[in-house]
């Protein structure tokens, strides 16, 4: 099972690489319009870093909150002790 969730994980991980490769070659001509304005190329590339740190930290506490949630509405189910172990 630890495999199993090994893989997902990875291949969620890839999704994620991809996704911001795509956000970043879209946006190319921004890019080149801020270092053409005489910005540094890395301050550029902190501002791409922080974009990347800022929509995962979001991602994050959404997904938080939703799962604290989730739990919070299975527990006060009637349906509840389906899911419970007996131990």
């Amino acid at each position: 099972m630890q495999a199993v969730s090994f893989v997902v994980i990875v291949i969620i991980m890839a999704v994620m690489a991809n996704t911001m490769a795509m956000t970043a070659r879209e946006r190319y001509g921004e890019y080149a319009t801020m270092k053409a304005l005489g910005f540094a190329n890395g301050f550029v590339a902190l501002l791409i870093f922080a974009e990347s740190i800022g929509i995962a930290l979001a991602g994050g506490v959404l997904g938080i909150a939703a799962d604290v949630s989730a739990r919070q509405r299975v527990r006060r189910a009637p349906w509840e002790r389906c899911f419970r172990s007996s131990s």
